[in-house]
């Protein structure tokens, strides 16, 4: 039996594509799976990716200026919030996420941990009880810190890919979903350097 690909850790490299205007295809996943973080790729789209949904891949690339200026509910995917908010400060508005509230109960308390870590960037971020806005910005250079939680640190590693001067701090803690995914990242191109 084949087993198909983890749709949380594919949103990564299909945001790696949208914010770098590149194209990353993954094979062994279409869209009529039941993992429930497939929804990115219709934010993707709304934020002008281009998606194909073949029989046995999907692939996504990216866009010159990603679109914001709207609203999500984070809901039934709310693993993915954390990498929508480390992609909208790269949009042309701002991307509010909602009903994430249960995520401040996860590895760490998710939405403050990435509010605090927007802020270090300089990105101007509003906190609410169930989600956040974030707004288009600049990021500045900053160490960032990952709670201990696999997915503030892949997160945090999609504004490395778009920003310089961005380290991040305990990169090891991606073991828990992808232990090779600093690999991958170089395996694509990026400059990874980890000390």
């Amino acid at each position: 039996m084949a087993l198909e690909p983890d749709v949380s850790t594919c949103g990564y490299f299909w945001s790696i594509a949208a914010q770098t205007n590149g194209c990353i295809r993954i094979h062994g996943i279409n869209e009529q799976t039941r993992q429930p973080d497939i929804e990115i790729l219709n934010v993707l789209e709304q934020m002008g990716c281009t998606v194909i949904r073949g029989a046995d891949f999907i692939e996504v690339t990216g866009a010159p200026q990603l679109k914001g200026g709207f609203s999500i509910s984070m809901k039934r995917w709310s693993d993915q919030t954390l990498t929508i908010a480390a992609m909208a400060p790269f949009a042309d508005g701002p991307i509010t996420l909602t009903d994430a509230a249960h995520i401040r109960h996860h590895e760490c308390d998710r939405i403050a941990a990435i509010c605090t870590e927007l802020g270090k960037l300089g990105i101007r971020v509003e906190e609410h009880p169930d989600g956040l806005t974030v707004y288009p910005g600049e990021p500045t250079p900053a160490l960032l810190d990952t709670y201990d939680d696999h997915r503030v640190a892949m997160a945090l590693s999609l504004i490395a890919v778009k920003a310089d001067g961005i380290r991040i701090a305990d990169p090891g803690c991606v073991s828990k979903t992808c232990p090779d995914y600093w690999d991958r990242l170089s395996a694509l191109g990026l400059d990874v350097t980890l000390s």
